[in-house]
């Protein structure tokens, strides 16, 4: 990865961006780690100049939407 990128997720947002990484086969790397707050979260790093990365980190976001309000119904 040439230029990284990375976001701190919650596990179940974390799933979803890599359901759609997996998707488009974007090379990604992620851990699990607690914060200094005790929280723990997600690091998903990936490169950040993929051109279509946009695309996956919105689709990741309307999939985390969908499954959420599924969740709530």
């Amino acid at each position: 990865m040439q230029n990284k990128a990375e976001v701190l997720l919650n596990e179940e947002m974390a799933d979803c961006l890599t359901e759609q990484f997996n998707k488009g086969c974007i090379d990604y790397v992620s851990e699990r780690i607690v914060l200094e707050n005790g929280e723990l979260v997600t690091r998903v790093t990936f490169d950040g100049c993929d051109p279509f990365i946009g695309n996956y980190l919105f689709h990741a976001g309307a999939l985390f939407y969908k499954k959420t309000l599924k969740n709530l119904m």
